[in-house]
Order: C-alpha cells, then structure tokens, then sequence
C-alpha cells in the first residue's frame, strides 16, 4: 500500500513518517508540503491512502481531495486537522476518517492505518467467476451491482463493462456481502460504495451512466439501515 502525506507543517510531517515508516504493508510513505505538488506526482504514484491536512496554502485539502478522488475514485483519504467545522465536507466527500490533529495519538493513527489496510485488501480482492469457458477476475471495487435475470447473472462494472455468467444472486450474495454488497430486489446486488441516493423505492448509482434501480418493497428497510451504517461507519 502506498502512502502520502500532505501537510504544510514540516514537524508533523515527520512526525507522520515516524509513526507510518515501521509498517511492512506499506510500500512507500512520502511527504509533500502542498495539495499541489501531492496532485503532480499522483498519476505516477498512484497512492493507496492520503493522510490530508485542509487548511494549506494555495489548494487547500478539500480541494486537492476531490481532484484526487477524480484521479483515483478508490483512495482511502484520511484527514487530519485542527478545523472541526470542516467534519461535514469531510464527510460529503466520503472520507474514510477525520483526525483532529492536536489530539490525534500514536495509537489512533496506528489503528485508523489498519483500518485503512483492511479496506485497500478488501477493494482489490478478486472477484472469480468463469466466463466463456474461462476464469474471469475482477476488483472488486470495480463492480457496480449484479442483475440477475433469465437464469444468468449480469456483472457491471465501473467501466461499462458487462460480463454474463450462469450463476443464482443468492450465492453470489453471500459471497460479497463482507464487501458491503447489499440486496435491494429479487434481480438486483448492489455495490454500496457506488450508491449516490437512496428512497424506498429506487436507488441512483454513481457510475457512467448514473443507473437507477428499483428498491422491492421486501428490502426497504433492510437497505436503509444497511447504507446509513455504512455510510457512517466508511465516512467519517
């Protein structure tokens, strides 16, 4: 996992780097001054999680976390700063978690890192399935939702890709419900991490196409629950 963190105070930077350098999951732990100098070496990094401070000079870390949301829509953003009054746009950004700094401990930092950890194996476990007479492999975190229908399951991806398979959604379901895959109709597995807007009778996605699908009565009240626990638990 490859880290960075960006912050324009130069002591807590390395601070950070003492705290994050002994942990062999992590491949690399760099350190920038700027949101600005951390977006030009993003594409050729490609960093798994951002440790992100807000207030910054120039491009401030709400800014710079959406451009890099736009880069690498996985990144596990974590934010750290002294603002409290920024929690709410932390949130709507879905970040993975908010810091304040001046009480952020060795230990909260070393257990919001596993945490972190836990989430990068979960969105880049492969999902298997064998399609025309091959074994396929997709992230996970690339799939959008699973549609049943005719006796085969339809696999769509972040991509627009679709994959058809022989398969039942009930084994599928609870193949991916760890992953925060949720039932919303008797044809239709949803991927919560792409939800935008939930009603009891539809859910929008986030994808190319910003898919909406019907929510069956039977899952109303399970999806509700199921998503405002996810959403705060992954958010903030």
């Amino acid at each position: 996992m490859k880290v960075a963190v960006c912050d324009n105070d130069g002591a807590f930077r390395e601070r950070m780097l003492r705290v994050l350098t002994p942990y062999t999951s992590i491949s690399s732990a760099d350190l920038f001054e700027s949101g600005a100098a951390l977006l030009e070496a993003m594409p050729k990094r490609g960093y798994d999680a951002v440790y992100l401070d807000i207030e910054m000079p120039g491009m401030n870390g709400m800014e710079t976390a959406q451009k890099l949301q736009a880069i690498h829509p996985g990144i596990i953003i974590i934010f750290i700063s002294s603002y409290t009054s920024y929690v709410s746009g932390a949130f709507k950004l879905h970040a993975f978690q908010f810091l304040v700094k001046e009480n952020a401990t060795k230990e909260e930092i070393v257990s919001e890192l596993r945490r972190a950890e836990k989430r990068y194996r979960d969105d880049h476990y492969l999902y298997t399935f064998r399609y025309n007479a091959t074994v396929a492999k997709v992230p996970i975190q690339k799939i959008v939702y699973l549609e049943s229908k005719d006796r085969h399951l339809h696999l769509h991806t972040q991509n627009a890709e679709c994959y058809t398979f022989r398969g039942r959604l009930d084994t599928e379901e609870s193949k991916l419900k760890p992953f925060h895959f949720v039932r919303i109709h008797k044809s239709y597995l949803v991927n919560l991490a792409y939800v935008c807007r939930v009603s009891r009778l539809a859910l929008t996605l986030e994808d190319s196409e910003r898919t909406e699908l019907p929510v069956s009565r039977k899952y109303q009240e399970s999806l509700l629950l199921t998503y405002n626990t996810y959403i705060t638990g992954c958010s903030v």
